[in-house]
């Protein structure tokens, strides 16, 4: 599983690295025709020879981003869940043994793309000093909102379906929890970094709160969650 998660691994860079490119093209090809010395050889490049910025050009690269994207997405899928399948392979080991780790897994990445693109889009705006798009933030405050709940539902499933099996490992992860785990994964996995979020979302959803305000629930939710979600990663590797 490792060999050819390496290899999906090293296809995904590539891909990556292609369409950002694509995405960029226009402002290299710009920057290197207006710059000078290391600057303007760096960029040229960068540009890799290719220097038509017509409106044909443009409108190839970007029908070409269209579908590295579409083909990036299920490769995304298969990357994220790739580190779950690994541990949920482990049947030796009952805190990481369980079909739902992958999906677990790729949950978890969902939510924590959307948050930091959401505490980042934040962040440069008010470092650029840049009026922030609020109807942008409040549609990826929806999807957040919608990817969490998927995520703690699957966590839920996940715990749940472990107690009802009730296998001779079930005393050994109750302690684990109860224990060792109780404050990296009740406290700030579960409470703070999944429960309070889902709340604030909510909350935003449903009052009609002021531009300000609605920024600064907004940064702290992206906060919380990205401490939840390393929160949950070293639980399932520590805990393990």
């Amino acid at each position: 599983a490792m060999a050819a998660f390496g290899m999906l691994y090293t296809l995904y860079m590539i891909l990556l690295l292609v369409e950002i490119w694509l995405v960029y093209r226009e402002q290299i090809v710009l920057t290197a025709r207006r710059s000078r010395g290391v600057k303007r050889l760096l960029f040229a490049t960068l540009a890799l020879g290719v220097y038509d910025i017509s409106r044909e050009a443009l409108a190839t690269d970007k029908r070409t981003i269209t579908i590295l994207a579409a083909l990036g997405i299920p490769a995304a899928c298969i990357l994220h869940g790739y580190v779950g399948f690994i541990f949920g392979s482990v049947k030796a080991n009952p805190w990481w043994g369980s079909v739902l780790m992958p999906i677990v897994f790729l949950m978890s990445a969902i939510v924590s793309g959307i948050a930091m693109v959401m505490f980042l889009y934040i962040l440069l705006s008010l470092v650029r000093n840049e009026k922030l798009d609020m109807r942008c933030l409040d549609k990826i405050g929806l999807f957040l909102l919608v990817a969490i709940i998927v995520d703690f539902v699957l966590e839920a499933l996940d715990y749940i379906h472990r107690l009802y099996q009730s296998e001779e490992s079930i005393g050994i992860l109750t302690q684990l929890v109860s224990s060792k785990l109780f404050l990296s994964l009740v406290v700030v996995q579960l409470l703070l970094g999944m429960l309070l979020p889902l709340l604030i979302l909510v909350l935003v959803r449903s009052v009609r709160f002021n531009e300000e305000l609605r920024k600064v629930l907004y940064f702290t939710t992206s906060l919380l969650i990205l401490l939840g979600i390393f929160s949950m990663r070293w639980n399932v590797v520590i805990g393990g």
